[in-house]
């Protein structure tokens, strides 16, 4: 495709599709930038902010979730040794190196 073919599209609304990987909020800010009047589209300040408040949300999110799978812990075998949460997984408080 040439600049031109692109430049044609674009004027004629196309917009690349969502890719898969990306969240559906971070897809709506793309498309907010893609706006034909450059004053429809957000300012910098304003992209700021929005991606400060989507990391904020997804802290919050991640955060509640895993304080929910950790509340849902629960040890099936009493003659099994307490286990420890960290990064890297779940490592038995009682097993030597």
């Amino acid at each position: 495709m040439t600049n031109k073919d692109v430049l044609d599209q674009v004027s004629h609304g196309f917009r690349h599709p969502k890719p898969m990987d990306v969240r559906d909020e971070i897809y709506e800010v793309m498309l907010e930038c893609w706006k034909d009047a450059p004053q429809r589209r957000p300012t910098f300040d304003a992209l700021k902010a929005i991606m400060e408040d989507l990391e904020n949300a997804t802290k919050t999110q991640y955060e509640e979730q895993e304080e929910k799978e950790v509340n849902e812990m629960t040890v099936e075998d009493p003659e099994t040794p307490p286990a420890t949460a960290c990064c890297c997984g779940l490592f038995n408080k009682n097993k030597k190196s």
